[in-house]
């Protein structure tokens, strides 16, 4: 609860210094990383794709909020510093380390459903997977501009790229927290499909089967010990440098 509350707080420092159109320290921390288990995937799965947005969504903050300040710099060879102080940031730094391990995380959960031949685990890791590769892409050719303007254009290119994996996310795993399945039951993701932007998206709704041949059609999530916990969980934020139509993902109600 602690951490969710540091998160909100650091967000909307973030969010008042880009209003203002200054920089931001430097020194500001970012988000730790957790440490999870592998015993309940794919929920510790979903807690650590959360973490990792939850820091790209931390450091585009900074660096949008950088970029502003550039952009008002009257000198040209000081705008032109202020790009590669950007580019070779810790923050941009962060971020590729960032994008590849959700490339990874994804790439491995893809693999652990494939293997056990759980066809519908299979397809909503790929989608995932093949989100945050479009993630990375534009973090990279973000490096590699010589001009702030197309320095900028990426930046919103990443903004977009994340902002479709934030709603890959939330139709996945959105529901999972809330589950408190009775012990020795399992958590189970029965498929269906949301549509957004005027595609459809892979989904879960994410409900309690009392066996494993209950749950038809989609996966298994990990079985409820002898003593149940609910674990709660908060939304990826979608990004702010975005500014996307309101999301239909967040609004539904699992039934």
């Amino acid at each position: 609860m602690r951490t969710a509350v540091f998160v909100i707080i650091l967000a909307a420092l973030a969010q008042a210094a880009f209003a203002l159109g200054g920089d931001i320290p430097a020194t500001t921390a970012r988000p730790p990383a957790r440490k999870l288990s592998p015993a309940d995937q794919p929920f510790s799965t979903f807690r650590q794709i959360d973490a990792l947005l939850t820091r790209v969504d931390h450091d585009t903050l900074i660096l949008r909020s950088r970029t502003r300040a550039a952009t008002k710099l009257r000198n040209r060879k000081k705008r032109d510093h202020a790009l590669r102080a950007a580019q070779q940031s810790a923050e941009m730094r962060d971020l590729l380390r960032s994008s590849r391990s959700l490339i990874e995380v994804s790439s491995r959960s893809e693999a652990v459903y494939k293997k056990t031949r759980k066809r519908y685990g299979t397809l909503l890791f790929r989608d995932l997977h093949r989100k945050a590769l479009a993630v990375r892409a534009p973090i990279r050719r973000a490096r590699r501009q010589p001009t702030l303007a197309g320095f900028q254009h990426q930046q919103q290119r990443i903004s977009g790229s994340v902002l479709s994996l934030v709603m890959q996310f939330q139709a996945v795993s959105g529901g999972y927290g809330g589950l408190a399945c009775r012990p020795g039951g399992w958590s189970c993701c029965q498929p269906r499909l949301i549509k957004e932007g005027g595609r459809e998206v892979r989904g879960c709704t994410w409900i309690c089967a009392s066996k494993t041949a209950a749950c038809k059609g989609g996966c298994l999530g990990p079985k409820t010990p002898n003593v149940a916990v609910a674990v709660q969980t908060s939304k990826p934020r979608i990004p702010a440098l975005a500014e996307p139509p309101k999301s239909k993902v967040s609004s539904l109600t699992i039934h």
